[in-house]
């Protein structure tokens, strides 16, 4: 009843209902295109963001358990089902005050609103409108939603941009050792979520050719285009489709948060109870690859 009936006062948590979508599609053409239409610096200052993944308290949240502000750039989607009712389905990333990042097939569906500012699911929720739906080609599962208003900024300790990997420090290199990263979200699987609590998890990057050649049965074979990881146990079905994956990177002189992958339903294989099946391997869409197209997509906007 309280998705069907969001408040909107702005105050800790925002939550956007919207009637005003509207979806376009960027071919694999348009996509190679992008690098090239926009110079260095103007893509830089799309995603400028001095403050964008600020650690609260300056502590990094490798606990299991989590605590309000622990990560608060996430976005949780919801969709309208039917005249009467709204679920959430999907899960995504504040990149500006006025873009998140998800899954394209997240986008789908009729998007209602977004949230931001949760922990606690089953706690009254305030809204933010979204408008503008970009999906790119289906192949690379990566999505924008732009927002109808600004999502206020002046409390970051609840809502916050994540960053991408812009700066040089920050960028994932093959010749660099595996990396660790988080992932969290509500623990959404195909059909519902696990917990009304935020959750998280860590995994361990692995090898393309590892999760090609797992017993997983994926929608979508992996490529160049995505990260492979291995669970610690906890499962990446704890996080939500559309969802980041993300670790502390040195973003100029600063520890900051940094989101390298989308979460996609196509690259991992969830049970209803929010395990995996046949393996646990799972492989995300590589943001690294697709940061000169956001950061069009924005300044086009």
């Amino acid at each position: 009843e309280s998705l069907n009936s969001p408040s909107c006062d702005i105050s800790e948590k925002i939550c956007c209902p919207d009637k005003y979508i509207l979806k376009t599609k960027l071919s694999l053409l348009d996509y190679i295109k992008m690098s090239s239409k926009y110079s260095e610096d103007s893509l830089d200052q799309a995603l400028n963001n001095e403050r964008c993944g600020e650690l609260n308290e300056n502590k990094i949240a490798y606990s299991k358990e989590t605590k309000l502000g622990d990560f608060p750039f996430l976005a949780l989607l919801g969709y309208r089902i039917s005249d009467n009712k709204v679920e959430i389905k999907c899960g995504g990333t504040l990149i500006t005050s006025r873009f998140v990042l998800t899954s394209a097939h997240c986008l789908d569906k009729e998007l209602e609103f977004a949230r931001f500012g949760e922990h606690f699911l089953d706690t009254d929720e305030d809204c933010e409108s979204s408008r503008n739906v970009t999906n790119h080609d289906n192949l690379f599962d990566i999505g924008l939603i732009k927002l109808k208003e600004s999502v206020p900024l002046n409390n970051r300790e609840h809502i916050n941009t994540i960053c991408l990997p812009i700066a040089e420090e920050s960028k994932l290199k093959k010749s660099q050792k595996p990396s660790r990263f988080m992932i969290a979200g509500w623990g959404q699987t195909n059909s519902s979520f696990n917990s009304n609590k935020l959750q998280k998890s860590i995994v361990t990057q692995k090898s393309i050719r590892a999760c090609k050649n797992s017993k997983n049965h994926l929608d979508i074979i992996p490529n160049k285009h995505n990260i492979c990881v291995a669970n610690d146990g906890l499962g990446y079905c704890k996080g939500d489709f559309g969802g980041p994956l993300f670790r502390v990177a040195k973003v100029h002189i600063w520890g900051r948060y940094v989101q390298y992958g989308v979460s996609s339903s196509h690259l991992m294989n969830c049970q209803e109870n929010g395990g995996t099946s046949n393996s646990s391997l799972a492989a995300y869409v590589n943001v690294q690859h697709f940061v000169e197209w956001i950061q069009g997509i924005i300044l086009e906007s």
